[in-house]
């Protein structure tokens, strides 16, 4: 499960959500198929409630036009999946490159994104990889993560807790 997924590949070591927290390790949940036949098809809701709407349609008539609809609502889906995943990559790809240190930016983006949980890499030891302090990796983290709308990871502190951490750490500077 560690590398191999649907939509490529991920670093040795990175794994893909989900992820169950248990004394405070990350534990990869496994991933069974389900079997979305076994549901209602759309087709058939559309169908029904054509029946129930226009009781002069027949059963066949409603099952024709419950078809049309379906394949119109999944064209359309299907473009609106598509304009939203290019806007998705381009807000993604716009965070990353528009930075001095893109490859930075990318490390940053998958913290924020959570693909770290699962591993021992912490925020201390990457900003220690690309040569910067853990507060300046971790504001490009929360940068990141406001500009690309992410929601926060539970290894992430909440803002009031690093206003906490700052107050307590504070040393006022002493003039000579």
């Amino acid at each position: 499960m560690a590398s191999e997924h649907a939509g490529g590949h991920l670093p040795p070591g990175l794994f893909r959500v989900p992820v169950e927290w248990h004394l405070d390790q990350a534990q990869a949940v496994q991933i069974d198929h389900f079997n979305f036949e076994a549901l209602d098809r759309v087709e058939d809701e559309i169908a029904e409630t054509i029946a129930k709407e226009l009781p002069s349609a027949g059963p066949s008539e409603a099952r024709c036009l419950a078809e049309k609809l379906s394949r119109l609502m999944r064209r359309q889906a299907r473009s609106q999946i598509e304009s939203e995943r290019e806007e998705i990559l381009l807000a993604i790809l716009s965070f990353v490159i528009g930075g001095k240190k893109p490859g930075l930016r990318a490390v940053q983006l998958a913290f924020a994104a959570g693909l770290y949980e699962t591993t021992s890499r912490t925020g201390p030891a990457l900003a220690r990889q690309h040569g910067i302090s853990k507060e300046a990796f971790q504001q490009g983290v929360e940068a990141c993560r406001r500009q690309l709308g992410l929601r926060q990871t539970r290894t992430m502190r909440s803002a009031r807790a690093r206003q906490t951490m700052r107050e307590a750490n504070y040393r006022p500077r002493s003039r000579a």
